[in-house]
């Protein structure tokens, strides 16, 4: 339910960009594929790409191997004996196609030597137990953080120093069964990625590994042979770690010649997973001289393996389901010509190359996105591009400011080999981050424009001392701000940078410390419990007033939150991603109450004792098909249920896209235990990744339980354009909204047909996607239905302008970001992304056909003080549409306030309501209130704020007109012709964390499965 005004925060996007950057950065950083040892693969773009050949099984003149050489010390100069030094292929940038680190211990007097490493580019790392780990950053002005070694190459001098300290974490690796993995490749590094060092170790005999490293939070990789990576987060310090691994499986297939079936070698396999969001390994593996490839160590899930190489592109027909451990059968990839791009990134005026890098295309109807990284003469090259197809183009110079927009990529029936790509090297700005006394603070720094129209901004991480410098940056105004760990984040500076900029000193301030224990009923502890601190108030979350994620018990069940601002909170924990209840179910909120009240004082620690339920409980069960024969591949997950009669359907809907990430997994015989549950009940879900899902309602603690896999269906059909001919590459989408299940799937060279397998009965709209256009049909399956009657006729895309002013003057808002995103179902890709000009206008090009969400969102969320425009429309086929002025509105409050209490609850809407009809009906007005001493009444539908409408596709705004301070004055026009107004009151105790209460109403029973 959602209690009280609306939940809007602009300035989360904030948090959120970087959280995806580091997640990005980690999943690109973990994509190792298993060449020869301690080798690299040779740079994907030459430095002249001119005059590329297809391979056909062509022997190639191998490479002199060369080496690194350094010496690892400590700052003053000591030799850190024993220490490990560890080179990977590619730059921590972005670092592609990377083998498996090749890692050596330093001598007595701190010497190393990496040897046999194949030419190419090297990002190298170095640990030792009592240090920080660090990485290598060249000494010259360029701070490069690689080193590109030629063929025969003997670097000398790569040299690090490791300051004294660090944190000592442990853990485990171990198989789903429970097995220990010996000899399992861990690495490790901070939560916001490898940039400032990372530690690469095995694991034991036993499975065991440790590792020294900053304090904080962390992330950790382990792979091994047989097996599918898998990953962990922890904290330093904490309780140890356990990485369980599930059995490998494999895609074995060939690459052909489309029409010929002649082999193709020397063809790069994408092995194609879906819906991997971006953390699955991508394994460089290449056809060899017949045409074979196996691509190993992938989890279980649904693939979709394609295939490129100079002059051709091919994609498997239909996607191919693999189980645990599971090896394919032959897939045949047929080959179809495809160009070529390559362009080179310059510095301006100059024309010097950028000598690091990369280069993205990105398809504007959300087909996928190409990456490439810069060669040492500046060169990007992309391989086996379909004609017809049109890309935005996007330009990562470190240190370098970009140009606004560069001009889209159009393929047409011949290769591209002479584009440019300029970057500009800009301004530094140059500064430190300290805390009050003087010291330096580890933190990123990211630095945006104040004018919107302005191009750029900065982002970078400071050294030791604290000092920064961000570069690339235009001349202008910027807004500067601080991320640091166990710090509240500053108030934005406002800077002026020029040839004069003066050095800057952000100054970070510790807030205060909460120290706690987390005990269950018996005084055990609870290890690894993630600790979550929700401000006082029905409409405030976690994450506010502090940064970086949340503080994680330790072995003992203690736990310290540092960086906590001054102020009332509830302190709860979670473990599994569910809420731990309170001991009993008592203590203030009544019932089921979670965590403990706390105020928050600068200098003083906090201290509280959260005591939980005991959590030793199981579920067994068996998961079978429909005639009985045992599931070995199902992923069990179990969901508490919420409390209190009727309340089927709280649970979370059958998942039935494989989103969630269960490490329980059904033996030879399909049986599975589900452990370290509370009491209560709980809807336990047995699923394949990628096909089939059964769940089971209302099991207690103890119970048996039996979960049958029912049959799929499938469906098959063609696309059509109206007046000509099939489209040779298209995206099929289904979303069946009620069964949260949305599977996405691309076609290329199949004249129009398409094939979906395993697909579970119910109501789906089903999307096709195409460069000449957009259409959508719904149907209905039955189970185990086979559909192959399902005919698409694409629709032409359309423009949509409009102008975005501000909401309280009528302003033109310039710079804003607009973009423009389908509603009919998860996953369907972004399209074309605009900045408003000067008078705040905007035109978005080749947007669908269907119902559209327009987002308009402020360039810096942060420091401008506007929330997000979400705009519900309907667009028709070939019809530009005008939307006229959009209004955005300004926030009420500064990011990590705590909003008043307006004494109301609002009826939640259903994950899946059409935005364009949401109302906002209340359905609880409490005693004594503001709303209550106003005569809001229960069924009252508001239909204004302050005299804004907010209906329809204008209901974005009320969640910015009701975030208000204490005190704060606020009008509410509800349906029946009242005007209501209420001063907000001080934030009312929780009972329970944000999103955890329970319906007004029973939520409808979810579908038979």
């Amino acid at each position: 339910m959602m209690t009280g005004p609306g939940k809007t925060r602009a300035w989360l996007f904030v948090v959120l960009g970087l959280v995806v950057a580091a997640v990005a950065g980690w999943a690109l950083w973990a994509r190792s594929g298993k060449t020869t040892a301690g080798g690299a693969q040779p740079p994907a773009s030459a430095s002249s790409p001119r005059g590329a050949e297809r391979s056909r099984g062509r022997t190639a003149r191998l490479p002199e191997n060369g080496s690194i050489t350094g010496r690892v010390t400590d700052p003053a100069g000591a030799p850190v004996a024993g220490a490990t030094v560890c080179a990977t292929a590619g730059s921590n940038m972005m670092p592609f196609d990377q083998a498996e680190p090749k890692c050596t211990p330093a001598a007595q007097d701190g010497q190393y030597r990496i040897a046999d490493l194949v030419p190419g580019r090297f990002t190298l790392f170095a640990s030792a137990p009592g240090y920080r780990p660090g990485s290598y950053a060249s000494p010259d002005p360029e701070r490069a953080r690689f080193v590109d070694l030629r063929a025969g190459e003997a670097r000398t001098g790569v040299d690090f120093k490791l300051p004294r300290g660090g944190v000592e974490v442990k853990g485990l690796v171990k198989d789903v069964g429970g097995g220990a993995i010996a000899g399992a490749l861990v690495t490790l590094h901070g939560w916001m990625g490898p940039s400032q060092g990372a530690v690469v170790t095995r694991s034991d005999a036993e499975g065991a590994f440790s590792a020294w490293l900053d304090e904080g939070q962390f992330i950790a990789r382990a792979s091994a042979e047989g097996y599918a990576d898998g990953w962990k987060d922890g904290a330093a310090p904490g309780p140890a770690v356990e990485i369980l691994l599930t059995p490998g499986s494999a895609l074995v297939g060939r690459v052909v010649e489309s029409g010929t079936g002649e082999p193709v070698a020397g063809a790069k396999i994408d092995p194609g997973l879906e819906q991997s969001m971006g953390l699955s390994s991508s394994k460089a593996v290449m056809s060899d001289e017949e045409g074979h490839f196996r691509v190993e160590g992938l989890s279980p899930g649904r693939y979709k393996p394609s295939a490129r190489a100079p002059g051709g592109f091919g994609q498997a027909r239909e996607s191919v389901l693999l189980g645990v451990g599971e090896v394919s059968g032959e897939v045949v990839i047929e080959m179809h010509a495809a160009h070529s791009i390559a362009g080179r990134v310059v510095v301006a005026p100059g024309g010097e190359p950028c000598k690091t890098g990369s280069v993205a295309l990105v398809s504007p109807t959300g087909a996928g996105m190409l990456q490439a990284a810069l060669d040492a003469d500046g060169w990007a090259r992309f391989e086996g591009l379909l004609p017809g197809s049109s890309y935005d183009v996007f330009v990562h110079c470190p240190d370098h400011a970009m140009e606004p927009k560069y001009p889209p990529v159009k393929v047409g029936d011949a290769d591209i080999e002479d584009l440019v790509w300029s970057v500009r090297a800009g301004l530094s700005l140059r500064g430190r981050v300290v805390d009050r006394e003087d010291k330096p603070v580890r933190a990123s720094i990211h630095a945006a424009p104040v004018e919107a129209v302005m191009a750029g901004g900065g982002f970078t991480q400071n050294d030791d001392d604290g000092r920064f410098v961000l570069r690339g940056l235009l001349p202008g105004k910027y807004r500067l701000g601080a991320n640091a760990e166990g710090h509240i984040p500053p108030e934005p500076l406002e800077v002026e940078v020029d040839e004069r900029a003066p050095e800057v000193t952000i100054t970070v301030d510790s807030g205060g410390t909460i120290e706690g224990t987390v005990t269950d009923e018996d005084r055990r502890p609870i290890a690894g419990a993630e600790i979550m601190i929700t401000p006082m108030g029905p409409s405030a979350g976690p994450m506010v007033g502090r940064w970086g994620p949340p503080a994680r018990s330790r072995a003992d069940g203690a736990f310290v939150q540092k960086g906590v601002a001054p102020g009332d909170y509830r302190v709860w924990a979670m473990q599994g991603g569910a809420p731990l209840r309170a001991a009993g179910g008592s203590g203030e909120g009544g019932e089921g109450a979670f965590g403990v009240p706390v105020s928050v004082k600068a200098g003083t620690p906090a201290r509280v004792a959260i005591v939980v339920e005991r959590q030793g409980g199981e579920i067994h069960g068996r998961v079978v098909d429909e005639s009985g024969k045992p599931v070995t591949d199902a992923f069990i997950d179990a969901t508490r249920e919420a409390e209190g009669a009727g309340m089927r359907g709280a649970a979370p809907t059958p998942p039935w896209g494989g989103g969630y990430n269960s490490t329980v997994l059904t033996d030879t015989e399909g049986e599975f235990v589900v452990g370290n549950l509370g009491r209560g009940t709980y809807t336990v879900h047995a699923y394949r990744k990628g096909g089939g899902s059964a769940f089971v309602e209302h099991a207690k603690v103890g119970d048996t339980v039996t979960l049958t896999i029912q049959r799929t269906a499938a469906i098959a059909g063609t696309v059509s354009v109206p007046g000509g001919a099939p489209p040779d590459q298209f995206t099929i989408r289904l979303v069946n909204q009620g069964a949260a299940f949305f599977r996405s799937e691309s076609f290329v060279f199949t004249n129009g047909a398409f094939s979906i397998s395993d697909v579970p009965e119910g109501k789906y709209q089903i999307s096709a996607e195409a460069p000449q256009g957009t259409a959508s049909v719904e149907l209905t399956l039955a189970k185990g239905e086979r559909r192959s009657d399902v005919a698409i006729a694409l629709a032409a895309r359309t423009s949509v302008r409009g102008q975005v002013v501000s909401l309280e003057d009528g302003a033109p808002m310039a710079g804003v970001n607009v973009m423009a995103h389908s509603r009919t179902g998860m996953g369907a890709g972004m399209h074309r992304q605009v900045v408003t000009d000067g008078a705040g206008q905007f035109e978005l090009q080749e947007v669908p056909s269907g119902p559209i969400m327009v987002m308009c969102m402020p360039a810096d969320p942060m420091g401008t003080g506007y929330d997000v425009a979400a705009i519900p429309i309907a667009v028709q086929a070939g019809a530009p549409l005008d939307l006229g002025r959009i209004p955005m509105p300004k926030r009420r409050m500064k990011p990590g306030d705590v909003p008043g209490d307006l004494g109301f609850s609002l009826k939640e809407p259903s994950p899946w309501a059409d935005l364009a009809v949401r109302s906002f009906e209340v359905t609880a007005v409490r005693p004594e209130g503001p709303a209550a001493a106003a005569d809001l009444r229960v069924g009252d539908v508001i239909v204004s704020v302050d005299g804004h409408d907010v209906t329809g596709k204008m209901s974005y705004l009320y969640g910015s007109l009701t975030n208000l301070p204490e005190g704060t004055k606020v009008t509410l026009g509800v349906a029946r012709g009242a005007a209501v107004t209420l001063v907000a009151a001080k934030a009312a105790l929780p009972s329970m964390p944000p999103g955890m209460a329970p319906p007004a109403e029973p939520a409808p029973p979810p579908p038979d499965p």
